[in-house]
């Protein structure tokens, strides 16, 4: 017979066997999640979904009593099931599923930043569409905000943090990443890919040593046209190297870059645009170098002066076709970056920051440099926290947020560096009803 007030090590079906017929009020467990957590046997047993485990529960409770068993949010159902044929009533289900961030990251809205206090559940977001094993597939794409979620906490977070990436986050927050265990073996370190496709996995399923790589940006192909890639491209070098007189639009090169003499002079042309050319020489540290100058004026004058108000970077920009973004960061980037060193200088932060952001929603990485106000950029939209980056827990206390989306996840920003992240609650497949309702505009009756 088994004591009171003892703890005892032993296999619970063989336990639970010791013990005598409605002898126990209550059990509360919290059993394997049977997830093969970190590919550890433990948790891969599949003794939750055991029938004669909780028949054995069934047996040892007073009538009456109750059973509270915890479960993973992508297994529960399936202890449910096992507890239900073991001969249980299935009573209610309590979920804690609000998986948050810190109070200081902001989520990217189709109008702009946003952060706690501002962000409204008719706001469009920025999520991360992906379609396992089809890597050309993977885009940026807006998503709705079903739910706004704000709680205080007095806990420790999980703080994910590299060089281009800081997340500080909940435990249970959902993390998109693609995970690699490192393991020891022989004294010889191996990687164990537990998996190569983008998985959601809880902040504290991991542990320092693990390699686990995370989304920063993707494509996004926006619907705003402004024409053709030569106009955007235009609309780039405007930005960099341009400035208005009036309602005509200037443009500056250098003999210094005799490619990009050519190629300005090449857009304008094949864009019949109507445009004077100057040249002047000037002298900088002792050296002779001569000035090219455009003055465009007409139709496409106009257009520009249309789209760039104030010849400063708009949102609506950022919803360009993914081909117009992409020549339009061609022509910021000739105009006033660094190609070898892949570096953009601005003394604007607006501008910088707004440079950072269509970096991230044409396939790129970013992050900016105060100092020297530049802004530099990585092809590769993802990075990795190594075994050298230590996964710190940081006692936090205040507020924490999130939201829900469609989609399952949301582009965030924290200490200026931006990332894409899992949401509250874990993604559900479409909801084929809303979608009808969303394509005719039409609302339901909340009752």
């Amino acid at each position: 017979m088994l004591e009171l007030n003892k703890i005892y090590n032993m296999d619970c079906l063989e336990g639970l066997k010791l013990l005598d017929d409605n002898s126990v009020d209550s059990i509360v467990t919290d059993p394997p999640y049977e997830l093969g957590f970190m590919g550890k046997k433990w948790d891969n047993t599949g003794i939750s979904y055991n029938v004669d485990v909780w028949k054995e529960a069934l047996r040892v409770l007073k009538p009456g009593g109750h059973l509270l068993a915890f479960g993973g949010t992508r297994t529960y159902h399936r202890m449910a099931c096992a507890i239900e044929d073991a001969g249980f009533e299935i009573r209610d289900q309590v979920q804690w599923i609000y998986g948050c961030l810190s109070e200081d990251t902001e989520i990217l809205t189709n109008i702009g930043w946003k952060n706690i206090n501002t962000l409204n559940k008719t706001d469009k977001v920025f999520s991360y569409l992906y379609r396992p094993n089809n890597r050309n597939s993977n885009e940026i794409v807006l998503s709705s905000v079903n739910e706004i979620f704000k709680y205080d906490i007095d806990d420790e977070l999980i703080n994910l943090k590299n060089d281009n990436t800081d997340q500080l986050i909940t435990k249970n927050h959902k993390v998109l990443c693609k995970l690699t265990e490192r393991i020891q073996q022989n004294k010889i370190r191996l990687n164990n890919n537990i998996n190569n496709e983008w998985m959601y996995y809880d902040a504290n399923q991991f542990v320092t040593g693990d390699k686990i790589v995370l989304p920063l940006g993707a494509k996004y192909d926006g619907k705003y046209n402004i024409g053709n890639n030569l106009f955007a491209e235009l609309i780039g070098w405007v930005l960099s190297e341009g400035w208005y007189q009036n309602k005509a639009v200037n443009i500056s090169q250098s003999s210094v870059n005799k490619n990009n003499v050519s190629r300005i002079r090449y857009i304008l042309s094949k864009l019949n645009a109507v445009y004077s050319e100057y040249q002047r020489e000037r002298k900088y540290k002792g050296k002779r170098y001569i000035e090219y100058q455009f003055y465009i004026t007409g139709k496409i004058a106009d257009k520009i002066q249309e789209i760039i108000p104030n010849k400063k970077p708009t949102w609506d920009l950022l919803h360009l076709t993914l081909k117009q973004k992409i020549a339009m960061f061609n022509g910021l980037m000739s105009g006033d970056g660094n190609w070898t060193g892949k570096a953009f200088y601005q003394n604007n932060i607006n501008t910088l920051e707004w440079f950072q952001i269509l970096c991230h929603l044409i396939g790129k990485q970013a992050r900016i440099n105060k100092n020297k106000m530049y802004v530099s950029y990585h092809d590769n939209p993802t990075t990795e926290i190594q075994e050298k980056h230590k996964i710190n827990k940081i006692q936090y206390k205040g507020k924490v947020w999130c939201i829900n989306t469609d989609i399952g996840n949301f582009i965030a920003r924290r200490n200026g560096k931006i990332f894409i992240t899992g949401n509250s609650g874990f993604p559900k497949s479409m909801e084929i009803s809303r979608v009808i309702d969303k394509k005719l505009g039409a609302e339901r009756e909340i009752i």
